[in-house]
């Protein structure tokens, strides 16, 4: 298998794009695990798209007044279709079932896909707060939105190290 990763920083977060997963050409692979690793193909991008635009142009140390005005904005362009769209990829890799081998797998990136969901939440919130002009729990929001990202992140490199345990386990019993 080729698997490419393109890192690529978007403001605060550091954040892991799987580009491609190629199906190993091996008769070991159930059709239930190439269908799920299909989707989440299909499904992964719109969410990592959300995420690096939350914070697109936006310099995370400052508080000058037009960077904040940046930063509410991309929240309140990308929050809500980040929930949607983690909430649409959950659908999805639920539907599928997996091998045992793939399961760890598919769990991690479940875990990311929460993740993604609950940043696009809080990142509503901070919207919705900021407009309402409560300061503080517009911050608390903000940064509960922040954490989750993060934690997307991780469970995403969570999900590529347990990827490369299943194809090795797939390779081995060729």
């Amino acid at each position: 298998m080729k698997s490419r990763l393109v890192k690529y920083i978007s403001g605060f977060f550091l954040t892991i794009c799987l580009v491609a997963f190629t199906t190993p050409a091996s008769a070991a692979i159930s059709n239930q695990d190439s269908q799920w690793i299909n989707t989440i193909n299909i499904d992964k991008p719109a969410v990592d798209k959300d995420i690096s635009s939350l914070t697109a142009g936006v310099d995370p140390g400052s508080i000058a007044p037009a960077n904040l005005e940046k930063l509410n904005q991309n929240y309140r362009t990308y929050s809500s279709a980040l929930s949607a769209d983690a909430q649409r990829a959950m659908d999805h890799s639920e539907a599928i079932v997996v091998s045992e081998e793939l399961l760890p797998t598919k769990t991690a990136y479940n875990k990311a896909m929460n993740n993604a969901y609950w940043a696009g939440f809080y990142g509503t919130q901070f919207v919705t707060d900021s407009l309402s002009g409560d300061g503080q729990k517009a911050l608390e929001h903000l940064n509960k939105s922040r954490n989750n990202v993060a934690a997307y992140t991780t469970n995403m490199n969570e999900m590529q190290r347990e990827y490369a345990i299943y194809y090795r386990t797939i390779e081995t019993n060729n």
